[in-house]
């Protein structure tokens, strides 16, 4: 679980940064084709680009096997757990409750989407159909907006005679022609996920006010004149009451749309600002999702340097002496789940749920990864000599990869994630690639 919640975070911050320079150097624009693709783009590359470091960070660990690989855990050990330790595991940490807050409005705003779909659909059902070529004509009430969901128009049954209306079923029918009604489910779908983030709610406005402009130019360039439009548009905008998830044509946008219609083409010199967006996705595909392949040369580089060091570096203990008790051993143990013996290859050291845990050498993080299995939220590091150290079931990061940390220096907190019985750390040394006695580096007190 915790994987989705980084997964959102980098989401939130891509969206974030992609949106943020749309509404600043293209919203003003006259290239709605291109705003409307745009705006299309960032929310699907939002999405994409961090799952990208999946394959990033598979392709890492299994190019580097010749130094480690993290591998299954079923090394299950029976823990003694004080009893104030098992009731601080049993309360709500504040990453649950976010959860549970986020899975609220997650709820919500579904509800709020699947009611809107179904007053759509309820509409269809209940009223006059009228077929109109391609598009179907649905008679609606009076207090509803003419507008479209898919090839379905939707007019209120006093507008529909007038003769002024012309222009209305022509700007329905552009929106249902370009599938405006999939961009609208889609930006809907990435807003409830993403709820929780301020941009998303302009963001869906803008989707919106790109597919009226799209449909204004259209419609106003084949009108008899743009005065005559621009005064359709303007009546009765203040009677109706809007449907989401359809492109309605009186909207809030009204003021905008006016602009947009009356003002003079951006120039296509103005159009080279669209590629002053091609470094800003290459940056953010290196920083999110291209960060295990860079990491994998830095490492090849640092295990050609290191393999000339014959002596071995020095480890301290990764945990301070009067704050563990040594558990399980690097030895023959009884594993109770699978009711069988096997080699506990490492060290568990029994302590409180937050306390430090330490870099038992000098190095380089190489590996910080969330998980709710086998070893838990975990941490590797890199040392001289062909030496890496591993560290379990972790309750929080201090470290990320690509830090260079000291000996000593506190890189995360004990907890009980992954196959863990109760809050400890799992403490295994690797040489070569090879799990080694810890005991033979360490003295453990």
């Amino acid at each position: 679980m915790d994987n989705y919640w980084f997964y959102l975070l980098k989401v939130s911050i891509i969206f974030s940064i992609l949106y943020c320079t749309y509404w600043i150097f293209f919203r003003k624009n006259t290239f709605h084709n291109l705003n409307r693709i745009l705006l299309l783009v960032i929310m699907i590359s939002s999405a994409i680009i961090p799952l990208l470091e999946f394959n990033s960070t598979e392709y890492f660990a299994k190019t580097t096997s010749k130094v480690f690989e993290i591998g299954s855990f079923n090394e299950i050990i029976v823990l003694n757990i004080p009893t104030d330790v098992s009731t601080t595991e049993k309360t709500f940490s504040a990453w649950k409750i976010l959860s549970f807050i986020y899975l609220i409005g997650l709820i919500f705003f579904l509800l709020k989407a699947s009611i809107q779909l179904i007053r759509i659909f309820n509409l269809y059902k209940q009223h006059k159909k009228i077929i109109n070529g391609v598009n179907k004509i649905i008679i609606t009430p009076k207090h509803l907006p003419p507008f479209s969901f898919f090839n379905w128009i939707f007019l209120p049954e006093d507008e529909y005679s007038s003769a002024d209306m012309h222009p209305i079923i022509e700007h329905e029918r552009i929106h249902a022609k370009q599938w405006h009604s999939i961009d609208l489910l889609l930006t809907e779908l990435f807003c409830i996920c993403l709820w929780f983030v301020p941009f998303v709610y302009s963001f869906k406005n803008s989707i919106k006010s790109v597919h009226e402009y799209l449909a204004d130019k259209k419609v106003a360039k084949d009108a008899h004149t743009t005065i005559d439009y621009l005064k359709l548009l303007a009546a009765n905008t203040e009677k109706y009451t809007l449907i989401g998830l359809s492109n309605n044509f009186y909207c809030s946008t009204l003021k905008n749309r006016i602009t947009m219609i009356t003002k003079n083409r951006s120039s296509k010199l103005a159009s080279i600002k669209y590629l002053l967006l091609l470094p800003a996705f290459v940056l953010l595909i290196q920083t999110f999702a291209c960060n295990s392949e860079t990491e994998l040369q830095e490492n090849s580089s640092t295990i050609d340097q290191s393999s000339a060091i014959e002596k071995d570096p020095s480890f301290i203990e990764p945990i301070s002496s009067t704050n563990y008790e040594i558990s399980a051993k690097y030895e023959n143990m009884y594993n109770p789940i699978t009711k069988k013996n096997i080699f506990h290859k490492g060290f568990d050291l029994k302590a409180k749920t937050g306390t430090e845990i330490i870099a038992a050498a000098e190095g380089k993080i190489v590996k910080v990864r969330p998980s709710d299995e086998g070893y838990g939220n975990l941490i590797a590091i890199e040392h001289e000599n062909n030496m890496l150290t591993l560290y379990a079931h972790l309750s929080e990061f201090k470290v990320a990869v690509g830090d260079i940390v000291k000996q000593g220096d506190i890189i995360g907190l004990v907890g009980n994630t992954g196959m863990s019985t109760g809050p400890h750390l799992h403490f295994e040394i690797r040489k070569d690639g090879e799990k080694v006695n810890p005991a033979d580096y360490i003295d453990f007190k």
